[in-house]
């Protein structure tokens, strides 16, 4: 599983680029088999007036060819990206699993 991370809008921040793939090699590391790369796109949507403005978005790229696209809009990227790592987490741990019997087909 590679994990990307890509900035927008702001400046390339080496701190958020190491938070963002530690999270979620963390998170979604139990599901190495399913999830073949993740894209992360951070972006400061107002630009230099502040308030809530850093968008981050996940695109998981699944072994299978599917694939998720989550975002989130926080004041800081750290927090944004906690949220992220945890909604595709789970949303990993429901995907139906294939059965045995469909494997050895």
């Amino acid at each position: 599983m590679t994990i990307q991370v890509n900035f927008f809008g702001r400046r390339q921040s080496r701190a958020v680029a190491t938070f963002a793939r530690d999270l979620l090699a963390r998170a979604l590391g139990r599901f190495v088999a399913l999830v073949r790369d993740v894209h992360v796109r951070v972006r400061d949507v107002n630009g230099r007036r502040g308030g809530v403005d850093q968008l981050c978005s996940l695109d998981v790229r699944l072994a299978d060819g599917g694939h998720l696209y989550l975002s989130d809009l926080a004041g800081q990227p750290e927090s944004a990206l906690r949220r992220l790592a945890r909604r595709s987490k789970r949303i990993l741990q429901r995907r139906p699993r294939r059965s045995r019997t469909e494997v050895q087909r």
